[in-house]
C-alpha cells in the first residue's frame, strides 16, 4: 500500500492527527511529481505575493484579542497583560541544558573496542557513572571493574578521597594483558592494578600536547617549529620527521582561517609505519584582525584567512613520512587546494579525511577537490617512490559531496585486494554508492539504487563483498530523515561484462532535474550542547543495571517496534515536490544487457521505526545500535552483522527528567513554498500549555546548507534544552528543514545556491501560516526569528527581505557578507566570485545593504574575538543601519569567540528581548541564571 505525503502530514508520530493541511494560496497540495519543473525552481514573485498577502490579512486578524482567541477565557486573558516572574525564569531555566546533564540516565552508549570486537563504554546511572565490558562472543555484559575498590585505590595514590560514582575519569585502556589500567586523572598519569587494586603514577611518557597517536600507540606526532615531529611513546625519545618548515610554510599545519589549531593534520597508516600529511603554503595569503580587550593596551591578533574571489589561497604539497626510516617522499602531483571531499575542516576524528591506505602501506588513496566543490578526482599514489596516477574524477554543476552530513567520513572506499573501488555521487538527485574498477576508474555496476540517501558508509567487508551503511528515506511510512542500517551485496553480478551507466537514461523512475552532484557550518554554533552535530559529539542515553536485578527488556517502548507500515508516519515513495520525486523506492529489474541485475536490494538490518546511531566493530562482525526518536527515549542493543540482537545493552531511564517541566517535542509537516514539498519540522510548548490561549511563535532557525535547524532525529532534550526553556516562558518554538539543507533530493539541497541571503526564509514564512491555520493558539502576528552563526544571517535576511513578518529577531554572530567570510564556505555554496565593472556575482548575499528595509525589532549581537565569522560583517550592517537612522539594539561580547550563544547572559537578554517584543510584558529585571 502505498501513502502519501498529504497522509503523512496529518499524522505525527503517536499517530495524533492535526487539522488537515493548507496547500499555498492559489496550489493544490500535491499528490507527486515524476519530474522536478523548472518554474518551482525558485519562488516567483507572485506566488510570493500570494504568500504573504494572506499572512498580512491573518496576522492582522489575530492581532486583536476577539480574533486570536478560542474562546473566553483565551479572550480575558489577551485583554489584560500578562506578567512574567523570576519564578517562570526559574522554571525555564530548570530544563536549559546544563541542568539536564544528569537527567537521563542508561545513555551515551560510545563503544571504546578492545583489541577485536570486545568493548567498554560508560554511562550515567542511578549510582553515578559506571563503566561496561562487553564481550560479543560470549554474550557476556559486567562491570569493567570493581568501581568501589578502584575509588579507593586510587584515592590512596591521590591522598584525596574519590567516590565510586563519580571516578576522576572518563576514558582509560587495558594494559598489561587487561590486568591493569591506564588513565589520566588530576593532570597525571596512572595505572592501577586490577587483581590487587593498588595504583601508582605511570612511567610511562607524557603524551604531548595536541599530539596524534598511531595505531598502536607507540609513535604520537606532533608539530614543533613548524615541522613534524614524533615520541616515543615507549622510550620518550623525540625526533623530527620534516626539516625546513618555517611560519606560514609548515608541515602538517592546521590553519584552515575560520579555524586553528595547533594539532597536526595527517593520517597513519594502518601498520603505524607511515604518515601522510602535507606542506601547507600560506606565506602569501591575505591577513585579518582581531584586537583582543586587554587592560593597558589591546593585544592584536593577526592570522591568514582567505576570502572568497581571492588571488591567493593556502596550498599544500602532499607528503608521505617514513616513521622508521625517517625518511620523506613527496607524491608526484601538483600543489591541491586545502579542501575535503565533505564539510567541514579537514579531519574526521583526529585523521586527515580523504586518505585510505593499502594494508601493507605500499599504496594510499587520496581525493583531491576544486577550490569550488565542483570538481573532485581519486588518485592512488605508491608510498616508495611518490608516483600518483589518476584514477577517477567527476564534476558537478553545484557542489560535490562525499558524504551529505557535517559530521560524516567520505563515503568513498578504495578495495585494494579486489583492485575496486566505491564511489557515493548524487549524479541522479540521490546520494548513491557505484562500484568502479581500480585500474582505470570504469563503472562497473550500480550498488544502491532509489529515491532515497546513503548516509554513512560504516563497513566493507572485501572478500564477501559486502557494504554496510546507515540510509535516510528508504522505508515507506516513516520520517526521511530516520537513518536505519542496511547491508547490501555488490559481488554477485559485477563480473557480468556489460556495464550501463544510469546517467544516459531518460527513465521516467529519474529525477530531470539539474545535472549536479551536490553538510557544520563552522559557522555554527546552535544549540548544541552535547549533540553530535556540527563537528560532532551526540550524546544519548539507554537501559537498566543488570546488577540491580531488573529486566534489560523492561519499559521497551512499543513505538519503537517493528512497526507496519499502516501506523505511524505515512510517506510517499519518494519525495513529493518540485524538489523530489514519486518514483518508486528501490528498481528490482533493472538489468544490464545481459539479463544481471545492477543491484541487489539491501537488507534492512535495523527494523525499528526510529533513529539508529550505529558503530561498528573492528571486525564487521557486531554493531552497536542506539536507537530513538525525538519523544521516545533511547534503546541500545548489541548486533551481529546479518542485523540480528545479540543482546540489549541499555534502555534509558528519563524519571528525573519528567520530574522537570520538559515536554515533548512535536513532530510537525508543512508544505515548502511551491505548496507541494513536504518540510519537516519540531514544535516546542510550554509546560502550560492552554489550547485557549494565544501564543506568539518563534522560529529557531539554521539555514545550512550543511545542516538544517531541527538536527539529529534521536532523543536529545539536552542538546535541545535551550529551545525548551524559551518554549518555558510563553511561546510555541519552531524548528524546520527547509530548502537548502541536507539529507533530501540534490535539487532540495541546492534549492538556492547562487543566492545565499534566500536562506529558506518563505519556507519558514509558510510553516507559520499553515500551522497557525491549523492550531488557532499561535498568533502569526507575534512571531520572532532567532539563530546564531548562519542562522544569525537567515534572522537578518528575514527581516530585511520580508519586513513586517517578523515583529522581532535576534541575530548573533552572523556572516551578514560572505565576501567577509572564509572563501571555502561561499564559494561552494554561492558560487565562484566573480567582480567585473558592474557585475559582483556575491553582491545579491549581501545583507546589510538592504538596513533601511528594517522594519521590526532588532537585537544584534557578536563576539570580539570572533575569528572564525569576523565581527567586521556585523560591523558593515551596523554601520548601514546607522546611515539608514534605524533604531536596534546592540550587545558586543567582549573577547568572545564564535561560540558565545549559549552563555547565560547571552541567552537571558535573548529570552528578555522576546519577552519584551512578543509577550509585550516586562522581564524580571537583571536575572541572574545559576549553575
Amino acid at each position: 500500500m502505498k501513502h502519501t505525503d498529504s497522509d503523512l502530514q496529518t499524522t505525527d508520530f503517536r499517530g495524533q492527527s492535526p487539522a488537515t493541511p493548507v496547500a499555498a494560496p492559489g496550489r493544490k497540495i500535491a499528490k507527486g511529481s515524476n519530474r522536478i519543473h523548472q518554474k518551482h525552481r525558485f519562488f516567483t514573485l507572485t506566488g510570493l505575493a500570494a504568500l504573504l498577502v494572506p499572512l498580512a490579512l491573518l496576522a492582522s486578524a489575530c492581532s486583536t484579542p476577539e480574533s486570536a482567541a478560542t474562546g473566553p477565557a483565551a479572550t480575558a486573558v489577551d485583554e489584560e497583560m500578562i506578567a512574567v516572574t523570576e519564578g517562570d525564569y526559574r522554571r525555564a531555566e530548570s530544563i536549559m541544558s546544563w541542568n539536564l546533564q544528569d537527567k537521563v540516565l542508561r545513555s551515551n552508549v560510545r563503544p571504546n573496542w578492545i583489541d577485536g570486537d570486545r568493548f567498554w563504554y560508560r554511562t550515567r546511572t542511578e549510582d553515578g557513572f559506571r563503566f561496561y565490558r562487553v564481550d560479543p562472543d560470549a554474550r557476556e555484559r559486567s562491570r569493567a571493574f570493581d568501581h568501589e575498590r578502584l575509588a579507593e585505590a586510587l584515592g590512596e595514590a591521590m591522598d584525596k578521597t574519590i567516590y565510586a560514582d563519580d571516578l576522576p575519569f572518563t576514558t582509560f585502556r587495558y594494559i598489561h594483558d587487561e590486568t591493569a589500567l591506564h588513565m589520566r586523572a588530576e593532570g597525571k598519569q596512572w595505572e592501577c592494578d586490577l587483581e590487587e587494586y593498588v595504583c601508582a603514577e605511570s612511567e610511562r611518557p607524557e603524551q604531548p600536547s595536541h599530539s596524534v597517536l598511531s595505531p598502536d600507540e607507540r609513535w604520537a606526532a606532533f608539530i614543533r617549529d613548524h615541522n613534524l615531529w614524533v615520541r616515543d611513546m615507549e622510550s620518550g625519545e623525540e625526533f623530527a620527521l620534516t626539516s625546513g618548515g618555517i611560519e606560514r610554510h609548515g608541515f602538517a599545519t592546521n590553519s584552515q582561517g575560520w579555524s586553528r589549531s595547533d594539532r597536526p593534520v595527517l593520517h597513519w597508516s594502518p601498520d603505524s609505519r607511515k604518515i601522510a600529511t602535507y606542506r601547507l603554503d600560506e606565506r602569501d595569503v591575505k591577513e585579518m584582525h582581531l584586537l583582543e580587550t586587554a587592560q593597558d593596551r589591546p593585544i592584536l591578533d593577526s592570522w591568514t584567512y582567505a576570502l572568497p574571489g581571492d588571488t591567493i589561497v593556502p596550498m599544500h604539497e602532499r607528503v608521505v613520512l617514513d616513521v622508521e626510516s625517517r625518511s620523506k617522499i613527496w607524491l608526484d602531483i601538483e600543489p591541491s587546494h586545502q579542501r575535503t571531499s565533505n564539510c567541514c575542516g579537514l579531519e574526521r576524528g583526529d585523521q586527515w579525511a580523504d586518505i585510505s591506505w593499502s594494508a601493507d602501506a605500499s599504496q594510499m588513496a587520496f581525493v583531491t577537490t576544486s577550490r569550488d566543490y565542483r570538481e573532485v578526482n581519486l588518485y592512488i599514489a605508491d608510498t616508495e617512490t611518490g608516483d600518483v596516477r589518476h584514477v577517477h574524477g567527476e564534476t558537478a554543476e553545484t557542489f560535490f559531496e562525499s558524504n551529505l552530513t557535517s559530521r560524516g567520513v567520505p563515503n568513498w572506499r578504495v578495495l585494494f585486494d579486489r583492485d575496486e573501488f566505491i564511489w557515493f555521487t548524487r549524479k541522479d538527485e540521490w546520494g548513491h554508492l557505484y562500484l568502479h574498477r581500480l585500474e582505470d576508474g570504469e563503472l562497473i555496476r550500480r550498488i544502491t539504487y532509489g529515491d532515497w540517501n546513503v548516509v554513512d558508509v560504516l563497513h566493507v567487508d572485501e572478500q564477501l563483498g559486502s557494504v554496510w551503511f546507515t540510509a535516510a528515506g528508504r522505508e515507506d511510512g516513516r520520517d526521511p530523515y530516520l537513518e536505519h542500517l542496511y547491508r547490501v551485496d555488490f559481488a554477485s553480478a559485477d563480473q557480468a561484462g556489460d556495464v550501463m551507466d544510469r546517467d544516459s537514461e531518460t527513465d521516467s523512475d529519474h529525477v530531470n532535474g539539474r545535472d549536479a552532484a551536490t553538510d557544520d557550518d563552522p559557522a555554527a554554533d546552535r544549540d548544541s550542547d552535547t549533540d553530535r552535530a556540527h563537528d560532532t559529539d551526540r550524546a544519548h542515553d539507554a537501559e537498566r543495571d543488570p546488577d540491580a536485578g531488573r529486566d534489560p527488556d523492561a519499559g521497551r517502548d512499543e513505538n519503537l517496534a517493528n512497526e507496519s507500515t499502516d501506523e505511524g508516519i505515512r510517506r510517499q515513495e519518494g519525495i513529493t515536490g518540485a524538489y523530489g520525486t514519486s518514483s518508486v523506492r528501490d528498481t528490482i529489474d533493472i538489468e544490464l544487457g545481459n539479463g544481471h541485475p545492477v543491484i541487489d536490494l539491501p537488507v534492512l538490518l535495523s527494523p525499528q521505526n526510529a533513529n539508529h546511531e550505529v558503530a561498528v566493530s573492528p571486525s564487521g562482525r557486531f554493531f552497536v545500535d542506539e536507537y530513538s526518536d525525538f519523544r521516545t527515549p533511547p534503546v541500545t542493543v548489541l548486533r551481529s552483522a546479518d542485523g540480528a540482537e545479540v543482546m540489549t545493552l541499555e534502555h534509558a531511564d528519563i524519571t528525573p527528567l519528567e520530574a522537570t517541566p520538559w515536554v515533548e517535542p512535536e513532530p510537525f509537516v508543512v508544505k515548502a513554498r511551491d505548496g507541494e514539498t513536504d518540510l519537516y519540522g519540531l514544535m516546542y510548548k510550554p509546560s502550560h500549555f492552554d489550547p485557549r490561549k494565544s501564543y506568539p511563535v518563534v522560529v529557531n532557525i539554521y539555514p545550512g546548507p550543511q545542516v538544517g535547524s531541527v538536527g539529529t532525529r534521536s532523543f536529545s532534550p539536552i542538546r535541545r534544552g535551550q529551545t525548551h526553556a524559551l518554549a518555558e516562558l510563553g511561546f510555541i518554538v519552531i524548528q524546520l528543514d527547509a530548502l537548502g539543507t541536507p539529507l533530501r533530493s540534490k535539487s532540495f539541497h541546492t534549492a538556492w545556491y547562487g543566492d545565499m541571503s534566500d536562506n529558506g526564509i518563505e519556507d519558514q514564512i509558510a510553516a507559520i501560516r499553515q500551522l497557525s491555520e491549523r492550531h488557532p493558539w499561535i498568533d502569526p502576528g507575534r512571531a520572532g526569528m532567532y539563530g546564531h552563526s548562519g542562522g544569525g544571517y537567515a534572522t537578518m535576511s528575514a527581516l530585511l527581505r520580508f519586513p513586517g513578518v517578523f515583529k522581532a529577531g535576534v541575530a548573533s554572530a552572523g556572516n551578514m557578507d560572505n565576501r567577509g567570510y572564509t572563501y571555502y564556505w561561499g564559494e561552494k555554496y554561492q558560487g565562484p566570485r566573480v567582480v567585473t565593472d558592474d557585475h559582483d556575482t556575491f553582491s545579491n548575499q549581501a545583507i546589510w545593504k538592504q538596513a533601511g528595509q528594517l522594519q521590526d525589532h532588532l537585537l544584534l549581537t557578536y563576539g570580539t574575538m570572533d575569528s572564525n565569522v569576523h565581527p567586521n560583517t556585523t560591523l558593515l550592517l551596523i554601520d548601514e543601519l546607522i546611515r539608514e537612522n534605524k533604531d536596534f539594539d546592540l550587545i558586543v561580547m567582549p573577547n568572545r569567540g564564535h561560540g558565545y550563544a549559549n552563555e547565560r547572559y547571552h541567552l537571558r537578554r535573548t529570552f528578555d528581548f522576546f519577552v519584551r517584543h512578543l509577550l509585550e510584558t516586562e522581564p524580571p529585571r537583571e536575572y541572574r541564571m545559576q549553575q
